[in-house]
C-alpha cells in the first residue's frame, strides 16, 4: 500500500520523467502484488495490514512536502532503502517460512523486487551524475 502512495507522489511532484515513470511502474506492481498476497491472506485466513506501517507513513509526509529536483532525489534515496529491506525480508521467507504458501510468494516475487531495484539504482546513479553537473555559466 505504501508503494502505490509512493508512486502517485512521484507522478505529481517529481521533475524527471525516470522518476515518474518509476511512480507509474510501482502503481502497477503494487496492484498485481497486493491482489496476489490478499488472496493469499484470505485462503490462510491471515490480516494484513489496513494502511501503511509508521515509518511508511512518515516518508510519505516527507515527500509529501518536497517537490521537482529535492522530490525526486529524496524519493529515489527512500526507494533504494525500502528495496533493500523488502528484499531482505522476502529471500528470508523465501528460504525459511513456514507457510507455503507465503513462502511460493515471495519466491516468485523476489525477481520483480530486484528488477524494481536494478531500476531505482540506475535512476540514483543518474540523478548523482547530473548532480555532479554544474548548470551555471561562464
Amino acid at each position: 500500500m505504501g508503494d502505490a502512495e509512493a508512486g502517485q507522489l512521484a507522478m505529481q511532484h517529481g521533475a524527471s520523467a525516470q522518476v515518474k515513470r518509476l511512480g507509474q511502474q510501482l502503481m502497477n506492481d503494487q496492484t498485481g502484488e497486493s491482489d496476489a498476497l490478499q488472496q493469499i491472506a484470505q485462503q490462510e485466513n491471515l490480516t494484513l495490514p489496513a494502511e501503511p506501517s509508521m515509518m511508511q507513513q512518515a516518508q510519505t509526509r516527507r515527500l509529501n512536502t518536497l517537490y521537482g529536483p529535492d522530490f525526486d532525489k529524496a524519493f529515489v534515496d527512500t526507494q533504494v532503502a525500502q528495496d533493500a529491506q523488502e528484499i531482505a525480508m522476502f529471500q528470508k521467507e523465501a528460504r525459511s517460512g513456514h507457510d507455503p504458501a507465503l513462502k511460493g510468494y515471495a519466491q516468485e516475487t523476489l525477481p520483480a523486487l530486484r528488477r524494481h531495484l536494478a531500476l531505482v539504482q540506475s535512476i540514483n546513479t543518474e540523478t548523482a551524475a547530473d548532480e555532479g553537473t554544474w548548470h551555471g555559466q561562464d
